[in-house]
């Protein structure tokens, strides 16, 4: 199976972790890199957060079952197209446009 392309870490940091997990004053530490999400993940969230922001104050959520009008529930929907946006995000920064 290919890999998919996620953009790498997002937000990628290092910081100092006691070896043995714990907290502890003895002075054992590593340098460990923290990977946070994908920029794949972080163009996702913003662009299902942007989508539904649009929707008004009295207006029903498209996952509330009970009051969308429809009955069904359009989360996996909404993520699977924010995921795309994202994929196509992720594919038009790899063209760099830059001269």
């Amino acid at each position: 199976m290919e890999k998919l392309d996620d953009g790498g870490a997002a937000f990628p940091t290092n910081g100092w972790q006691p070896i043995d997990g714990t907290i502890s004053d003895d002075g054992e530490h590593r340098l460990v890199s923290f990977n946070g999400l994908s920029i794949r993940d972080y163009f996702a969230a913003k662009a299902m957060a942007a989508w539904l922001g649009t929707f008004g104050a009295s207006a029903h959520h498209p996952c509330d079952t009970a009051h969308n009008g429809t009955g069904k529930d359009y989360g996996p929907a909404i993520a699977e197209l924010s995921y795309k946006l994202a994929d196509a995000m992720l594919s038009t920064r790899s063209k760099d446009p830059r001269p």
